[in-house]
């Protein structure tokens, strides 16, 4: 049988340190209870899976439980591996839209376009400088700007149509752009709106990581 053994330590006032005390099951020696082998027969200690008494053979005296060696029952730290840092995804940096301008010098018109924005004799933001142009319908034309930079634009199905061509010249045989329909711009072509001419400017952003050269 365990009892309980408690010493006065002069190292620490006014605390008792208890220790369990069990008797080894071949020599009768007392050894502590976390103790793995007698310090005094040499012999390995043997436990109760059932009542954890010490004891002799393969079966407990007290209950008939399989002994085990009493290393069996301290059970392996779990190795917890370290958890990785979380790493933080860098949003790509979006870049700007690059400016597009229509421009017709002779009425003295120019444009900054936005991403989205229809232009029009009475609808937009434009109608101010268009509003006297009544061959360009009241909503003639949408634009927009895709994730790579680049430039559209769309008929509205408007009354006299949209032309587009990398030259000023030649309108009449050119046919119209189809209504609802996204073409390509490009810098320095030309759109003809109803019969008002623009130059298309597509100015791209200065890219601060580039070289700089001499």
């Amino acid at each position: 049988m365990g009892y309980y053994l408690c010493l006065n330590l002069p190292i620490s006032a006014d605390k008792i340190l208890c220790f369990v005390m069990i008797n080894c099951a071949n020599c009768e020696s007392e050894i502590e209870s976390d103790s793995f082998y007698c310090d005094q027969c040499g012999r390995e200690v043997l436990l109760c899976v059932t009542c954890r008494a010490p004891g002799r053979g393969s079966f407990c005296e007290h209950d008939g439980g399989d002994l085990k060696a009493a290393r069996s029952f301290v059970a392996a730290a779990p190795v917890v591996p370290a958890a990785a840092a979380p790493v933080k995804e860098m949003a790509a940096p979006v870049a700007p839209a690059p400016a597009l301008r229509l421009v017709n010098n002779k009425l003295g018109i120019r444009l900054e376009i936005a991403p989205g924005a229809i232009l029009g004799r009475t609808k937009g933001g434009y109608a101010a400088q268009l509003g006297a142009l009544t061959s360009i319908s009241g909503q003639h034309l949408v634009f927009q700007c895709d994730g790579q930079g680049s430039w559209s634009c769309q008929d509205l199905g408007s009354s006299n149509g949209t032309k587009y061509s990398r030259e000023n010249t030649g309108w009449g045989s050119l046919g119209r752009l189809a209504a609802n329909t996204p073409v390509l711009l490009e810098d320095s072509s030309y759109l003809l709106v109803a019969n008002v001419e623009f130059r298309v400017e597509i100015e791209r952003p200065v890219d601060a990581n580039a070289t700089v050269r001499l």
